[in-house]
C-alpha cells in the first residue's frame, strides 16, 4: 500500500517582507546603474578636457595657419614671446621688434577694452593682444580724424569686445593697427582696411578664455 505523502502548504511572505525585498533589488540596480552612468561621465569629462583647447582655438581661429603664423593683411613680425614681468617694471624697448608691439614681455593685467584717452601701456596692450585683441592707436590732434576713427570702430563686429582704442604718440604711422605678431599702418582712416584687419586678426592670440572686456 502506497502511503502519500502530504504536501506542505505554500507558506507565503507577508506583503510587507515582499515589498522590501523588490525594493531592495530596485535599490541595487539603481545604484549598479548609478555607478555606470558615473563611470561614463567621468571618461566623458576627460576627453572633453583633453580636445577642448583644440576645438575652442578652431572656433575662435577662423584664420588661423597650420604654420602657426598669421594669416591675413598686416605685417607678420617674430614671435618676441609671452613671458609676464612684475607690473612694477617696465619692459626694455629693445625687448619689442615692432612699434606698437605685436608680442612680447608684458604684466599679468590687462587693459579694458574699449576707447581709451590716454596711451596704453606697452606691457598692458600686449597682453591684451596675447588674449586675442586688435588694437587701433593713433598718433594725431585732430579731432575729425579721431573721431572718424572712432566711428569706425564703433562698427566692428563685436566692439567693444577684444577691441581697443588708443592714442600712441610715439609711432611713426599716423594709424597702427596690432593684434598678435601682426601690424598694418595706415596714413589716413580707411574703414574697409580696419575691417579686414579686425575680421582676420580678433580673437587670434596665442592664449584664449580671458574675458573680452
Amino acid at each position: 500500500m502506497t502511503v502519500r505523502r502530504q504536501a506542505k502548504p505554500t507558506r507565503r511572505r507577508p506583503p510587507e517582507q515582499v515589498k522590501r525585498r523588490s525594493n531592495e533589488r530596485v535599490r541595487k540596480r539603481l545604484v549598479r546603474y548609478g555607478a555606470i552612468a558615473a563611470v561614463g561621465v567621468i571618461g566623458a569629462l576627460i576627453i572633453v578636457a583633453l580636445i577642448l583647447p583644440s576645438i575652442s582655438r578652431g572656433m575662435f581661429s577662423n584664420n588661423a595657419s597650420p604654420t602657426g603664423v598669421p594669416q591675413g593683411p598686416g605685417a607678420v613680425f617674430a614671435d618676441m614671446g609671452q613671458q609676464h614681468i612684475p607690473q612694477a617694471e617696465h619692459a626694455a624697448d629693445n625687448t619689442y621688434n615692432s612699434v606698437p608691439p605685436t608680442s612680447g614681455n608684458h604684466w599679468p593685467v590687462w587693459a579694458k577694452c574699449g576707447v581709451h584717452d590716454e596711451p596704453v601701456a606697452n606691457e598692458l596692450q600686449v597682453h591684451n593682444l596675447e588674449h586675442g585683441f586688435v588694437v587701433i592707436q593713433y598718433k594725431t590732434d585732430d579731432k575729425a580724424t579721431i573721431d572718424q576713427l572712432k566711428q569706425v570702430a564703433e562698427k566692428l563686429p563685436g566692439w567693444p569686445n577684444f577691441y581697443m582704442l588708443a592714442p600712441y604718440p610715439t609711432m611713426e604711422p599716423t594709424i597702427a593697427l596690432t593684434a598678435w605678431r601682426v601690424m598694418q599702418s595706415l596714413a589716413t582712416v580707411d574703414e574697409k582696411a580696419i575691417q579686414d584687419f579686425a575680421k582676420a586678426h580678433r580673437t587670434q592670440g596665442p592664449e584664449l578664455g580671458a574675458p573680452g572686456c
